[in-house]
């Protein structure tokens, strides 16, 4: 896919890993999706983008000739303490009962000498991961991610529960009550949006390596009775336990306070396509997304009863410096 756009175009998208590879030239924005064409779901995080959707001309995904990134003006990495100060809070109102789960973030933030485009950024997935992103007028997002929100295709829904945080070669999370308690959260989650469509079949729980970090891993399938609407799936699914918290509602309204929060754009969206009957949405997590010469990297992580603030502070930065691995950033 070349990363430079044709005489009529607004820009471009793709998604692609080892079971799908699609690119969008894009024409449009619009507020719903082609009945039968290539559409991509580019919102952002609070569901709250009005034209949602990338309407265009499906194109053949290939790796753009790489660019080189321009000189870096100033960078303005988060605060230990701060973070400190926000975990103090969620960990007093888990002790209170508010919420067992939420999942607060943390942002660095980049000023460049030049506008930013996603020929700057690698885009080659890496197995068990999907490459996506887009790039419209002068805003983008660039990302590597290991999650399938959902995928439906000749009658079966497919999804996972991704949750808890580890090093690679660290010990297993399988062992870890804290990291499974947090995982088992999100099947839990998971599991009781999406019965209302189908019988559910649950796989075994695993841990999964991507790069330097590795999760915990659960399969769901749903035999489908009925035939979801993507935004439906959306609306059920975002944000799972993984990214937003348990119980949602009132994890998700502590997030929406928080100034993270109004400022993370489309960090932990979801992100996808609807062809025909096919719906497919990863999560948007290990990214980066810029404005013209301005660009942000964001992280977040799980806190629960037993989670350690120095353990936790830890996990953001080396999520962080996954995400620069990942797209081949050199900062």
């Amino acid at each position: 896919m070349s990363m430079q756009t044709r005489e009529g175009e607004m820009g471009l998208a793709w998604l692609a890993g080892e079971s799908v590879r699609k690119g969008l030239a894009i024409h449009t924005r619009s507020t719903s999706p082609s009945p039968d064409l290539l559409s991509f779901f580019a919102p952002d995080f609070s569901l709250r983008s009005t034209e949602p959707w990338l309407l265009g001309e499906e194109i053949p995904y290939a790796l753009p000739a790489r660019e080189s990134l321009p000189a870096m003006l100033s960078r303005a990495e988060p605060s230990s303490a701060d973070f400190a100060r926000l975990f103090e809070d969620v960990a007093a109102r888990i002790r209170a009962g508010e919420f067992e789960k939420v999942v607060p973030m943390v942002h660095e933030e980049f000023e460049f000498a030049s506008p930013l485009s996603s020929a700057m950024f690698a885009s080659e997935f890496l197995p068990g991961q999907f490459s996506y992103g887009f790039q419209c007028g002068s805003e983008g997002m660039v990302g590597v991610t290991p999650e399938i929100l959902f995928s439906v295709e000749h009658g079966l829904l497919k999804t996972m529960a991704l949750a808890g945080t580890g090093i690679a070669d660290g010990p297993s999370l399988l062992d870890d009550e804290k990291e499974m308690h947090e995982h088992r959260l999100v099947v839990r989650h998971i599991e009781g949006e999406l019965k209302f469509f189908g019988d559910s079949r649950i796989g075994q729980t695993t841990e999964r390596v991507y790069g330097a970090l590795k999760h915990l891993y659960t399969p769901l399938e749903f035999k489908l009775d009925r035939v979801p609407k993507f935004e439906d799936l959306v609306r059920r699914l975002h944000p799972t336990a993984a990214l937003g918290g348990w119980p949602r509602k009132p994890a998700v309204q502590w997030l929406e306070n928080q100034t993270f929060h109004q400022a993370r754009g489309r960090f932990g969206a979801p992100f996808g396509f609807q062809e025909g009957t096919r719906l497919f949405c990863v999560v948007a997590i290990r990214n980066v997304q810029w404005i013209g010469s301005y660009m942000k990297v964001a992280a977040g992580c799980g806190v629960v009863e037993k989670s350690q603030v120095l353990k936790e502070w830890k996990e953001l930065e080396l999520k962080r410096q996954s995400i620069f691995r990942a797209l081949g950033v050199n900062l």
